[in-house]
């Protein structure tokens, strides 16, 4: 079988789990996709928003984004581009993040068909201002094993990003920023999880509990917190 192709399109200071960095830790893209890195459009699925009870605070569940084959595609694709232990880009305490994680740009139809899905469930303006249309298209997969966690934490925000015309480079999309953190779950876990809060005064996300049990499928707006172990969360 023809093995998909990819490049690296960036390469970020990286940092450990327990502390220390790594020079040069890359950012992947597909230069020719797996065949099966698609969602079918229409969907099969419907999704369902779920608003959360946060004392006015913005947190809900999107229900039925992708289904289980689609998410063990994107599993599979994110193994083909390889796990490490430092992250791109991302900047941590010490024992914060005990996991692995690969990050890659991902391809512009598979992330236009996600945002066709869920799209109409999104604010459509956050601290006054209007929701780009559409997802950045970099997606930062972790992987737990046994044993791994991911702390609760602030998120900030960050820049959209996507290929240059050449696809050969990762660029910033220039005046955007994030507002929310959607975590895909692509595989079931046994556990319940803290999930998080939009927070007006900062662009991020706020932690708090919410006991519930994810299930493959799941986006949650908002940011990580303690994770689950045997799962992947982009």
């Amino acid at each position: 079988m023809h093995k998909p192709t990819s490049r690296v399109v960036a390469e970020l200071m990286g940092s450990l789990p327990m502390g220390g960095i790594v020079v040069d830790t890359p950012v992947h893209a597909f230069v020719e996709p797996p065949p099966g890195l698609v969602l079918q459009s229409p969907s099969p699925l419907v999704p369902v928003r779920r608003d959360l009870p946060m004392g006015g605070q913005l947190a809900f569940v999107l229900d039925n984004v992708v289904t289980a084959e689609e998410a063990d595609q994107i599993v599979m694709a994110s193994e083909l581009l390889g796990y490490r232990p430092e992250a791109p880009g991302i900047a941590t305490p010490p024992g914060m993040r005990i996991n692995k994680t690969v990050h890659w740009v991902a391809p512009e139809a598979l992330m236009e068909v996600l945002f066709a899905r869920i799209g109409h469930l999104l604010p459509t303006e956050l601290g006054g201002k209007p929701l780009h249309a559409g997802f950045s298209h970099r997606v930062n997969i972790y992987r737990y094993d046994a044993q791994d966690v991911f702390n609760r934490h602030t998120d900030g925000d960050w820049p959209g990003y996507g290929l240059n015309t050449d696809g050969t480079h990762m660029v910033e999309w220039s005046g955007l920023r994030s507002g929310l953190t959607m975590l895909l779950y692509l595989n079931a876990g046994p556990q319940s999880l803290d999930s998080l809060r939009y927070c007006p005064s900062y662009p991020s996300a706020t932690a708090i509990n919410h006991a519930d049990a994810p299930r493959r499928g799941w986006g949650l707006s908002g940011a990580a917190s303690p994770p689950l172990p045997g799962t992947r969360q982009s």
